[in-house]
């Protein structure tokens, strides 16, 4: 399913790991500590699964078992000796060898339906360098290798960073906000991505797109979650990720803030140019359009995304909507006498551009979503004023008020008052016409 298009309940019945996955991920990990503990010449301090796998951010059918192998000290001989022990001892357990480095031992897992990359990379306190020494590896970004030093260096603050991200998602989700969805669908995305430029044959850009990492992503979300106000809906929350990697992503400060800092490795302009141009194209895909510059927080949803150019051009009165989860992703306005002026222009082809201001449920008045959600408004029909208690639907065939005397009577002042109906403005008269007499 395109990304896009996806909504909170199809990521987490598709994007998810199953039960299966995750049994078989945490027998994995399991049998490489008792394995490792058993070798004969040198033992490791400490095994940990480290990652997306550990975050709760892995995507089903497509991730890694990422564990980290803590030694008392760096050793040479001990280090290439317990990793040739461990190389023997998993491959006669099941997991195919892939190959190796001097800090990393790279397998693969197949256990009945599950598949999945094993990464072992052995760290010590000796890796735990600094910044500066890190950013001195030699590091060929176009072919995504990294010296093995940066992997360990990278390994040693795994748990650390692990801890500091986990209690950020924790304290979101307990706010309202479906920050793991919304990561697995940005991560999701971006693997769709980076297929369509390998097909297309830009291996350039692919490869650019695969360097994008995980943790690049994930902080991404992160950011765009601590900006949104509880209640948003999960399609929006997704268009404001988008809107933030069309930006240009930059999480230092973001990493800086968690002291995660010292590992975090961010991206050359060149890998967010193409990422840019990527969020770009999908939220075009999407309707949705990002401000400007000085605008950091709107995401403004444009009904015909041809036509965006002309909200520059015209000062067209905004309305407010919130998308609904509990509905399946649906877009509600809270502005009905406006939502039914404006479709009334649209049935008379007089508007072809309506500006949208997307809120979150906990932005709205108490007891306002409930009162907008009344039977006579349900989401789809407005109920008017009128003896033949008319309704303005979503097209004509929905609608019983009277387009065409309406029309010809389209220059009056006269005010269509609504019923049952609350809002900021429910004393402003909009010019639309009433009923010619019979």
């Amino acid at each position: 399913m395109e990304a896009t298009s996806m909504s909170l309940e199809d990521v987490q019945k598709n994007l998810t790991l199953t039960k299966i996955e995750q049994s078989a991920a945490e027998e994995a990990v399991k049998l490489i500590r008792t394995l490792l503990a058993s070798c004969c010449h040198i033992r490791p301090v400490r095994v940990d699964l480290t990652g997306s796998l550990q975050r709760g951010t892995a995507i089903s059918g497509d991730f890694d078992i990422d564990v980290r192998v803590e030694l008392q000290s760096q050793d040479w001989p001990s280090l290439r000796l317990l990793k040739q022990e461990a190389k023997q001892r998993l491959t006669s357990q099941g997991f195919a060898f892939l190959s190796e480095g001097e800090h990393i031992l790279k397998l693969r897992l197949t256990t009945g339906p599950t598949k999945a990359p094993v990464d072992l990379v052995f760290t010590s306190s000796a890796n735990a360098g600094s910044k500066e020494q890190l950013e001195s590896q030699d590091f060929d970004a176009d072919s995504g290798k990294w010296s093995d030093y940066t992997l360990a260096f990278r390994a040693y603050f795994g748990l650390k960073n692990d801890a500091r991200l986990i209690e950020a998602y924790e304290r979101l989700s307990k706010q309202g906000h479906h920050v793991k969805e919304l990561i697995l669908l940005t991560k999701h995305w971006k693997k769709q991505e980076e297929a369509k430029v390998e097909k297309e044959g830009r291996i350039q850009d692919a490869k650019r797109l695969g360097w994008v990492k995980s943790i690049h992503l994930e902080l991404a979300c992160l950011t765009a979650a601590e900006e949104m106000p509880a209640g948003q809906g999960f399609h929006m929350s997704f268009g404001r990720v988008l809107t933030l990697l069309a930006r240009g992503l930059n999480n230092s400060a973001l990493a800086r803030q968690l002291a995660m800092e010292p590992s975090y490795l961010g991206l050359r302009e060149a890998e967010r140019a193409v990422l840019r141009a990527h969020a770009r194209q999908s939220l075009k895909k999407m309707c949705f359009a990002f401000p400007g510059k000085g605008d950091s927080q709107d995401l403004f949803m444009f009904l015909r995304p041809s036509e965006v150019r002309e909200i520059y051009k015209k000062d067209i009165p905004m309305i407010r909507v919130v998308e609904d989860d509990a509905s399946g992703g649906k877009i509600y306005s809270v502005d009905h006498r406006r939502l039914a002026v404006f479709r009334l222009l649209e049935m008379f082809g007089r508007t072809r551009v309506v500006k949208v201001h997307v809120l979150a449920l906990g932005e709205l008045h108490k007891g306002e979503w409930k009162k907008k959600l009344s039977t006579k408004t349900d989401g789809m029909s407005i109920t008017v004023s009128g003896p033949e208690g008319w309704v303005v639907g979503t097209d004509r065939s929905t609608t019983t008020y009277p387009l065409r005397e309406a029309l010809l009577v389209g220059k009056t002042q006269e005010a269509l008052q609504l019923d049952e109906l609350e809002s900021d403005d429910e004393s402003e008269i909009l010019p639309v016409p009433k009923r010619a007499r019979q």
